[in-house]
């Protein structure tokens, strides 16, 4: 089992529901029960987190092979499945396009040696979220990276700091 976890689990909630609701709603103006599947879906990826750093660590290597080794492997792909469901959630609360389920099959895998200046991609993390970006030649970066939350000005995120583990798909969205 190959995991690789290189961020930590607050940032990246963050940049997920921020990607997620693209600026379509405000976290200060969510419904309750919108609020509490946020929370949640931070509480969860904080454990999910530990479970995977665990995984890697190497208390876990020295474990015998076992029942209890891929009882935990099969509890990080419930919880990963889990934190998915509950993304696409988040998303339906601004309308957020999502890409459909089997989104690998549906979209082309690009390297990021073939990616074109100004056009959209998903992004897919190691956690199963998907987010829409758009990659373009930042001239105040002086480098080229994908563009998040562009509604509202948004944020950059230069080509050399997307995760090794991030997968990245062709849109055909205009």
């Amino acid at each position: 089992m190959s995991i690789s976890v290189e961020i930590d689990p607050e940032q990246l909630n963050k940049m997920v529901v921020d990607a997620i609701l693209n600026s379509s709603i405000e976290e200060k103006h969510m419904l309750d029960y919108q609020q509490r599947v946020v929370d949640e879906k931070s509480e969860l990826d904080k454990k999910l987190f530990a479970l995977t750093t665990f995984l890697q660590g190497d208390v876990y290597a020295k474990m015998p092979a076992g029942r209890a080794k891929g009882l935990m492997v099969e509890q990080h792909t419930a919880m990963e499945d889990y934190s998915r469901v509950l993304a696409k959630r988040i998303a339906l609360f601004s309308d957020t396009q999502l890409p459909p389920d089997g989104a690998p099959e549906a979209y082309r895998e690009v390297h990021v040696i073939n990616l074109k200046l100004n056009s959209w991609y998903w992004l897919l993390s190691i956690y199963g979220e998907w987010t829409l970006a758009y990659y373009y030649d930042c001239k105040d970066a002086e480098t080229t990276g994908f563009g998040f939350n562009i509604k509202d000005g948004g944020g950059f995120l230069p080509i050399d700091e997307i995760l090794s583990t991030t997968r990245i798909f062709e849109t055909f969205k205009s």
